[in-house]
């Protein structure tokens, strides 16, 4: 659920993006004050406000940062990031996971939407690092599929799936 909510996209860019430019900032703040403390414009107690709002959002960014990294690095260190062939129990469920919502526009591994951008070779599927992010910010006509409507599980059984060259049906 952490890696839903850390990196859930506002604007296009991931919540924990922003809680980052947020920390940073406040830090910033906190700094500023600490100067201007020497000058009687800023109170020690406002000061000391800002060093604990500083650590609590630096945490927060910290700790979404470490646990939604420890989630999406196990999956990928469980594929590799190499084409490695899967487990046929994860090629049917990717299959099963294309049917419902590929098949559609994808095959035969065409692109009915767009025919100049095919799924097979495409650079998407390179390794399994571009593929995830891929899927979760599509571009153009395709859509994007959350962790919601795809979980990171499904999204790994679908690229497996995919790199297998079975036929896209």
């Amino acid at each position: 659920m952490l890696d839903e909510i850390a990196y859930y996209q506002i604007f296009g860019f991931p919540v924990m993006m922003y809680t980052g430019i947020i920390a940073f900032f406040v830090l910033l703040f906190t700094a500023v004050a600490a100067l201007r403390m020497k000058h009687g414009r800023f109170s020690m107690k406002w000061h000391h406000r800002m060093v604990v709002i500083t650590l609590i959002v630096a945490l927060a960014h910290g700790m979404m940062g470490l646990l939604s990294e420890g989630v999406v690095r196990t999956e990928i260190e469980d594929t590799g990031t190499s084409q490695k062939p899967a487990k046929s129990e994860a090629i049917a469920y990717g299959r099963k996971i294309f049917k419902e919502n590929c098949v559609q526009c994808h095959s035969q591994g065409s692109n009915l939407v767009n025919p100049a951008k095919p799924l097979k070779g495409s650079d998407k599927l390179k390794d399994f690092d571009t593929f995830p992010s891929f899927i979760r910010n599509a571009t153009g006509r395709m859509p994007s599929f959350s962790f919601k409507q795809i979980s990171n599980e499904e999204v790994m059984a679908l690229y497996h799936y995919i790199i297998s060259g079975k036929n896209y049906n």
